[in-house]
């Protein structure tokens, strides 16, 4: 295996992240009505990490959660249609994504629906409970349906934007 060295440092980095902090941004678009967004998502273990040891890939859901909190803030202001939501896999760190989706001209899209979805548990007890955390704060998971060929999960806070709307009743 292949020694990776600078580790310290790009957690640190990791820590200090903020994908909002430039000019033209998420947070500055989601203001501006002729703006849309299709399944727009912004990935945080690109070099998949997370994938060798769990205290790596939870300092990536840590920063990926901290940034859809500071998303969250922002679309509760601004009073359009727009769903945020995490999607997490159970075994590949570095597709877990936050995403950010809006009616858009692209595609007939709009709200993501996960009528197929079920609530259940990963059988990966450490992102069980990471998520059980999640919950805690008000966070919904719905989860792939045993046997299907996806290991994932939705992540979502109800009452942000129309994420009311994920879960069909």
């Amino acid at each position: 295996m292949k020694k990776r060295r600078g580790l310290r440092k790009y957690y640190r980095k990791l820590a200090a992240l903020d994908e909002f902090a430039s000019g033209e941004n998420w947070l500055t678009f989601i203001h501006d009505a002729e703006d849309w967004f299709n399944h727009a998502h912004l990935h945080f273990d690109w070099e998949g990490y997370g994938d060798l040891y769990w205290k790596e890939r939870k300092a990536h859901l840590d920063a990926m959660f901290r940034h859809y909190e500071r998303l969250a803030d922002e679309v509760v202001k601004v009073g359009r249609a727009l769903q945020v939501f995490a999607i997490i896999h159970e075994f590949d760190s570095g597709s877990d994504a936050l995403y950010l989706h809006s009616p858009n001209p692209m595609a007939d899209n709009y709200p993501l629906r996960s009528d197929n979805m079920e609530t259940c548990t990963f059988k990966n007890w450490n992102l069980a409970d990471y998520l059980e955390g999640l919950k805690a704060k008000g966070y919904t998971m719905l989860y792939a349906p045993e046997g299907s060929r996806f290991s994932d999960c939705v992540v979502y806070r109800e009452s942000v934007g129309d994420n009311n709307l994920i879960r069909k009743i």
